[in-house]
């Protein structure tokens, strides 16, 4: 957005840490998502996520456009 000249810098997502619950985008069912994950571990390339449920940690990198905080519509 440019105010007066000059540049407002948009307000950045806010970055999910080790052990914030959060939803996991489907792969089976386009644009859903699905809830009962926690971050397990930060990851340059994404994050390693933990079924709640099992306390299984999913063995594939989810990468950042595929996670979001619970409850962040």
């Amino acid at each position: 957005m440019v105010q007066n000249g000059s540049r407002e810098s948009t307000p950045a997502r806010p970055r999910v840490v080790a052990g914030d619950n959060v939803e996991v985008r489907t792969r089976y069912q386009a644009g859903q998502w699905a809830h009962g994950y926690q971050i397990a571990e930060v990851l340059d390339e994404g994050y390693r996520i933990l079924r709640r449920g099992s306390q299984e940690v999913i063995p594939q990198v989810i990468g950042t456009a595929d996670v979001r905080l619970d409850g962040d519509r």
